[in-house]
């Protein structure tokens, strides 16, 4: 039984193969969908001065779900920033759980003899 070369994936009047050409057709199509995503993504994700402002606004306040998913795609792939995030989680966790501390005043420790001092050094300083 005889097939049909086409059938096959041969193009006899071009000599060339139908399947490499289909599969270089879904390449590119592949590409060009990978290349969109990313650059969607790229555009979903914030900067690291954005992120890290976001990360505070989030503490203070719920964020739009559009800031929210892009945050999140930041801190997958950025681990300085999820460092600034466990470090201003861990001062606002301290400052909530400490907040007569936060409020007392900080006693003077210098004499005034040493600031007088301080104060002429720097007065001569400057002549």
């Amino acid at each position: 039984m005889l097939r049909c070369p086409i059938q096959h994936g041969f193009d006899s009047a071009t000599g060339s193969n139908v399947y490499s050409s289909l599969a270089e057709i879904m390449m590119n199509w592949l590409t060009n969908i990978a290349r969109t995503l990313i650059r969607g993504l790229a555009d979903l994700s914030p900067s690291c001065k954005a992120a890290t402002r976001l990360q505070s606004e989030g503490l203070d306040r719920k964020l739009l779900f559009r800031q929210r998913v892009g945050l999140r795609f930041h801190l997958l792939l950025c681990k300085w920033c999820r460092r600034y995030g466990k470090q201003v989680s861990f001062l606002r966790h301290a400052a909530h759980e400490h907040p007569d501390e936060m409020t007392e005043p900080v006693p003077e420790k210098l004499s005034d003899e040493a600031r007088e001092r301080i104060r002429q050094k720097l007065h001569a300083s400057k002549e």
